[in-house]
């Protein structure tokens, strides 16, 4: 577990949006009178697009297939707010297949190990002839198996499934946040209590969480970015039980530490975890009390509102 508690992201909740029909404008005439006409008639609603009729299949990796297929369908005709809905609805409906599916492949996920061979050479993965069909499968839905530490996986949509399906359709808040969230999903951060990117690494994605609150205050997706932010800045100040910012001996800043916090501040001088990372320098002690005084200049969110994905 990290120390101090993260700020963990489920699901969005649901919403949907209506498609509103367009109004085309009278075709154009040859004369004057013709034009009266047109003019004085009323508009005529753009026929609606054509519903997709496709079947739901049964099999369970199809069906993440044809609700993006659906949803690539409903996308076509959609305004940018039409299609924010559209995303915050697909993104539920995939979360619960994901559930379903995590259950059907339990034994796997938990036995990660069992199924992959580790090449140190080039720090990555291979499955062995036991499962490498089952990866294929997963792989032409758009799903991965991810290593999430501790020798267990989970499956999960390749990092830019979102990105990549909405976002040139979306509003800019949600195309900023899918964008963000595509490259931060790229890499795993947190592996055994650990923290497995550099300090440096870690405090980009600090950086790219606070400014997107700074371009999109008023977003819906407000604060489930402030949940990553608080996730990533407390573990920034903080660090993890295996990664911690001290010496466990001494009490002293680790100098890898103590050099990106001071890189953070000459970079951003204005930014609020850079400030802070000079009351963090001088705690003493890493309690509760403390810990909460020191993140309470971020007006992050309760642990209750991270969990249960407030916004969108």
């Amino acid at each position: 577990m990290l120390k101090p508690s993260v700020y963990l992201l489920l699901s969005a909740a649901l919403f949907t949006a209506g498609c509103q029909p367009k109004e085309t404008a009278p075709p154009a005439t040859a004369s004057a009178a013709s034009a009266s006409t047109a003019a004085s008639a009323p508009t005529v609603a753009a026929s609606a697009p054509a519903p997709f009729t496709t079947p739901k299949p049964d099999d369970l990796l199809a069906q993440f297939n044809w609700y993006r297929a659906r949803a690539e369908h409903d996308l076509a005709g959609a305004t940018p707010a039409q299609a924010d809905a559209l995303y915050v609805q697909f993104s539920a409906d995939i979360d619960e297949l994901l559930k379903t599916l995590t259950e059907r492949e339990q034994k796997v996920l938990e036995n990660y190990y069992d199924y992959w061979t580790y090449d140190e050479k080039t720090d990555t993965h291979h499955p062995k002839p036991n499962i490498k069909k089952r990866v294929a499968e997963l792989a032409a839905a758009d799903l991965e198996y991810w290593y999430v530490g501790e020798g267990m996986a989970e499956v999960r949509p390749q990092a830019d499934y979102y990105w990549k399906l909405f976002g040139k359709h979306v509003s800019p808040d949600y195309a900023d946040f899918l964008r963000i969230e595509a490259e931060q999903n790229k890499t795993l951060v947190f592996n055994d209590a650990a923290i497995v990117i550099s300090w440096a690494q870690l405090g980009k994605y600090v950086m790219d969480w606070e400014g997107f609150l700074q371009r999109h205050a008023k977003s819906k997706l407000a604060t489930r970015a402030r949940c990553l932010y608080g996730n990533y800045a407390s573990a920034y100040l903080l660090g993890a039980n295996n990664t911690p910012v001290r010496d466990y001996d001494t009490n002293v800043l680790q100098p890898e530490v103590k050099a990106e916090w001071q890189r953070l501040r000459q970079q951003h001088p204005e930014s609020p975890v850079a400030k802070l990372t000079l009351q963090a320098e001088a705690m003493e002690k890493e309690d509760e009390a403390s810990v909460a005084k020191l993140l309470a200049p971020l007006n992050l969110p309760d642990s209750e509102a991270c969990y249960s994905g407030v916004g969108g």
